[in-house]
């Protein structure tokens, strides 16, 4: 019965251990909106660098201003990708509070397993001692069965 009522209290703590994870992890969502962010600002750097290349061919033309533009959408794109991977760092970091909330859920798990196994072994000695009790229950039931048919066999 200790054990059980101790089960019953590690239940309850999963419990309050997941909702203080549910309200304390906004941080991971907020990672991955970064991530998201980073691959946005890479993909907009690349997109500079390929502008850049194609400000650099026209560049030919018009030298100084069209290479100049090249040089920044360059530059632009390198800054881009710095960031990008940054936020992206910065979202893997946040993800860290996600498998922290993830944890008191298995505990609750092992919790409910241990009560479980805590119920078969209370009810086996049940189904043990009841078992023997219905073999010497089911003839005193034929009997009956039997006194009843005998009962209606003799009435008009």
């Amino acid at each position: 019965m200790n054990d059980l009522n101790n089960t019953i209290n590690g239940i309850e703590n999963s419990i309050y251990e997941i909702n203080n994870a549910i309200y304390g992890t906004n941080n991971p969502i907020c990672g991955i909106k970064n991530v998201i962010y980073g691959i946005n600002d890479a993909i907009c750097g690349i997109k500079n660098v390929i502008y850049g290349i194609n400000d650099a061919i026209c560049g030919i033309v018009k030298p100084k201003n069209d290479i100049n533009n090249a040089i920044y959408g360059i530059f632009k794109a390198i800054h881009s990708i710095v960031n990008g991977l940054k936020n992206g760092m910065n979202g893997l970091k946040l993800l860290i509070p996600l498998i922290a909330l993830l944890m008191p859920f298995m505990a609750l798990t092992m919790q409910l397993m241990e009560l479980i196994m805590s119920f078969m072994e209370s009810i086996t000695p049940l189904i043990a001692f009841t078992m023997p009790l219905t073999s010497l229950i089911i003839p005193f039931i034929a009997l009956i069965i039997l006194l009843m048919a005998l009962m209606a066999s003799e009435m008009p």
